[in-house]
C-alpha cells in the first residue's frame, strides 16, 4: 500500500467517527466510573487452560534472536518514542533454550499474578536488573500498566507451561486474555491469540528476558499497526483506532506513538492523551460499530476475507459444539455461511478474482467432506483434510480450517 492510499484511508476513518464527541464534563464522569470499575475488575482472575505452542528448532545451541529482530512490534529501531521518555529500548536478546524447571514455571506464574493484578512495579521487580521486557529495560512495566489503565485494559487467564520441545529445550510461556474499552464498545469477547502470550527465559529465580508471543522469535508485537502477522479480531480495531488518532490529531499522535517501534510512548503526557482519545473514540458504541463496518468495507479483499474467517472461527469455538456427527454438521453450517460471506465480497482486482476462483472449489470440497461425515456416508480422512487445509490456507489464511474437524 502506498503513502497516498494510507492517507486516503485515514481520512475516511476520521470522517466516519466525527460524531464521536461528547462534552468534557461527561468525559470526566465516565473516566471516574471507568477507573472505579477497573479497580474492581483487577481483583478478578479467571482460570485458563494453557496450550503450549511448538516451534521448530533446528540446532541444539543458543537461539539468537538477532536473526529475527524481536523489536516491540517487529519493526526496525526508531529514533523517537519510549527510549527517550522512559526506560531505554535495548533491542534483540540472545538466549539459550532450556532447561526449564518447575521452579521456573512457578516464577512465570508469580509474574502473571502481578500482571493480572495490574501491578507493574511487582512485575518489574521479578526481572534481573540487566534483563529485558519486550526489548526494554524492566522499569518500563509500571508505565506500561499505566497505559493499560488509560485504555481500560483488563486481563484474565495467566496459566504457565513450557513452550518448545520440552523441559530440556524450551522456555516458560504463559497465556492470557484481554479486554479493553475498544473491544467492550464493539461488543467483542475477550481476545486471545498467539500474541496474547508472554514468554520468559528464567535463571536463578529471576527473569532474564520476556516478550509478547508464544515462544520462539515471535516479533510481531502487541501494538504494531498495521501488523499483517496478528491473527486475532482486535488487529483491525487497533488499526482503525491508530488511523483515527493519526489523522484527526496528528500533532498529538507524534507524542503518543512511536511508529518506528510500533509501540505507544509511555510518558505521562502520552498516557493522558491515550486516555482522552480512547474515551472520545468509544463515547458512542452504536456509532463506533457503524464506523467500524464502514471502515472495514474500505479495506482490501485480503483484510475483509481475513476478518470474516476469524469471526467465523471465533463464533464457532465459542459455541457448545460437540464431537461426532453433531460436530461435523456444525462445521458444515459454519463453513457454508463463511463461504457465502466471502463470495459476497467485491472482487476489484484480477488477483482477488483469481484467489476466489481457486478457493471456492476447495471450500466446497471441504464442506462436502464434513457433510458426508455428518450424514454417516463417509469419514473425514486426516490426510485429505490436511491437504485441503494447506491448499486453502495458501489462498486465504485460516479460513474454514482453524481447528475445525479436530
Amino acid at each position: 500500500m502506498n503513502e497516498q492510499e494510507i492517507l486516503n484511508r485515514a481520512k475516511r476513518a476520521a470522517m466516519s467517527v466525527d460524531e464521536l464527541v461528547q462534552p468534557y464534563d461527561a468525559l470526566l464522569r465516565r473516566r471516574d466510573r471507568k477507573r472505579r470499575n477497573q479497580r474492581i475488575a483487577a481483583g478478578v482472575v479467571g482460570l485458563a487452560v494453557f496450550v503450549a505452542a511448538i516451534w521448530i528448532v533446528t540446532s541444539g545451541g543458543p537461539l539468537d534472536r538477532t536473526q529475527t529482530p524481536a523489536l516491540p512490534g517487529g519493526g526496525e529501531t526508531g529514533e523517537t518514542g519510549p527510549a527517550e521518555t522512559g526506560p531505554a529500548y535495548i533491542g534483540p536478546t540472545t538466549y539459550t533454550l532450556g532447561p526449564v524447571t518447575e521452579q521456573d514455571i512457578a516464577v512465570g506464574d508469580s509474574f502473571m499474578q502481578a500482571w493480572l493484578e495490574d501491578d507493574g512495579e511487582a512485575a518489574a521487580a521479578m526481572l534481573n536488573p540487566e534483563g529485558t521486557f519486550d526489548g526494554f529495560q524492566p522499569a518500563i512495566l509500571p508505565a506500561l500498566h499505566d497505559w493499560f489503565r488509560a485504555g481500560g485494559w483488563t486481563f484474565s487467564g495467566g496459566g504457565c507451561g513450557i513452550h518448545g520441545w520440552g523441559p530440556k529445550r524450551g522456555v516458560v510461556g504463559c497465556g492470557f486474555r484481554f479486554e479493553n474499552d475498544l473491544t467492550r464498545a464493539l461488543g467483542m469477547r475477550p481476545v486471545e491469540s498467539k500474541q496474547t502470550c508472554l514468554s520468559f527465559v528464567i535463571g536463578d529465580g529471576r527473569i532474564e528476558t520476556a516478550w509478547f508471543g508464544c515462544g520462539g522469535d515471535v516479533g510481531s508485537g502487541m501494538f504494531r499497526s498495521p501488523n499483517p502477522v496478528h491473527d486475532d479480531l482486535f488487529r483491525d480495531v487497533w488499526d482503525m483506532f491508530i488511523e483515527w488518532i493519526s489523522s484527526r490529531y496528528p500533532e498529538d499522535f507524534g507524542q503518543m506513538y512511536d511508529s518506528g517501534l510500533g509501540y505507544p510512548i509511555l510518558d505521562p503526557t502520552s498516557i493522558d492523551l491515550w486516555e482522552r482519545y480512547t474515551d472520545e473514540f468509544v463515547a458512542s458504541p452504536q456509532r463506533l460499530a457503524r464506523s467500524f463496518t464502514e471502515w472495514m468495507a474500505s479495506q482490501s479483499f485480503e483484510v475483509q476475507a481475513r476478518r470474516i474467517c476469524l469471526t467465523a472461527n471465533d463464533e464457532f469455538w465459542s459455541a457448545d459444539n460437540q464431537h461426532g456427527r453433531e460436530f461435523d454438521s456444525a462445521v458444515v453450517e459454519a463453513s457454508e455461511e463463511t463461504l457465502a460471506e466471502l463470495r459476497a465480497l467485491p472482487l476489484e482486482t484480477e488477483t482477488d478474482r483469481a484467489t476466489m476462483e481457486a478457493f471456492v472449489p476447495l471450500a466446497e470440497q471441504w464442506i462436502e467432506l464434513f457433510r458426508q461425515a455428518a450424514e454417516g456416508t463417509g469419514e473425514v480422512d486426516f490426510f485429505e483434510r490436511r491437504d485441503l487445509q494447506i491448499s486453502m490456507d495458501s489462498l486465504i489464511e485460516g479460513c474454514l480450517i482453524t481447528g475445525m474437524g479436530g
